[in-house]
């Protein structure tokens, strides 16, 4: 089977709250392209470019393109300058936060909040970890125990059963949440 690549491209103008001479000073210069991505399970490819762009544009940026809602938590400003080539966008933003600082935590209702690190360890603290057993099909268990490593807390341990092609995690729920979406979408 061929994917045939497609790919629409836009150009969106962010604004906010500030005066006409500081909005025109702080418009991103956003470019938007998503593609098919080969896999089922990827999330579509972008492309997007900030200069010095306030984070919330950023955010409404990727907000608008993969249709979610967003809070920036307390303490959350500056600027981003980022240039991002046919990556899956969630994993774009998550590059993107990280490098500044930043992480974005899904609520239950939906809604996703940016939080800067130290705000968001603060708050890791707070919850109690659980362990969680998932089986793996059409791989090693082994070969992604690395990967789903970068993704837990200081807390966080994840062992493999090879018996079973299973991993065994143990984090806050956010987090195996987080490593259930990676496996499943």
């Amino acid at each position: 089977m061929t994917w045939t690549r497609c790919s629409t491209v836009a150009t969106l103008l962010v604004t906010s709250l500030m005066a006409p001479s500081a909005v025109a000073a702080q418009q991103p210069d956003v470019r938007l392209q998503a593609a098919r991505p080969p896999s089922a399970d990827a999330a579509p490819a972008i492309t997007i470019s900030f200069d010095d762009t306030p984070v919330g544009a950023v955010i409404s940026s990727f907000a608008e393109f993969a249709d979610f809602s967003f809070v920036l938590g307390r303490g959350v400003g500056g600027t981003i300058s980022a240039d991002v080539r046919g990556v899956p966008w969630d994993e774009a933003l998550d590059a993107i936060l990280n490098a500044y600082g930043m992480r974005m935590v899904e609520t239950e209702a939906g809604i996703n909040t940016v939080q800067s690190l130290t705000e968001a360890q603060r708050i890791v603290v707070y919850v109690e970890p659980e362990t969680r057993v998932f089986k793996v099909r059409y791989h090693e268990a082994s070969e992604l125990m690395a990967a789903f490593q970068a993704v837990l807390t200081d807390r966080g341990t994840i062992a493999v059963s090879e018996a079973t092609n299973a991993l065994v995690i143990t984090d806050i729920p956010e987090i195996l949440d987080r490593i259930e979406r990676m496996l499943w979408g």
